[in-house]
């Protein structure tokens, strides 16, 4: 698995149209696509029994969630620190 977004408190789950908890985990910064606003989800992170793996997501089909302005100037500072 590569390093994760590390972003903490980062809300992109708001609304009926958000991420699911593991989708958010197993998101990369090449999923993110702030120029248009757009995250995509392409996988899920899950454990069970101490094992942590990725695997597809529940509807097995990648998905984009818009992202609001704010969201977007708050990951491009994040990635910057």
């Amino acid at each position: 698995m590569g390093a994760g977004l590390g972003l903490g408190n980062v809300d992109l789950a708001e609304d009926g149209d958000g991420a699911r908890r593991g989708e958010l985990l197993a998101l990369r910064w090449h999923d993110l696509h702030m120029d248009q606003g757009v995250v995509e989800i392409r996988c899920n992170f899950t454990h069970r029994n101490g094992k942590a793996w990725e695997k597809d997501t529940k509807s097995h089909q990648m998905r984009r969630i818009s992202l609001d302005p704010g969201t977007v100037e708050l990951l491009a500072t994040h990635r910057l620190n």
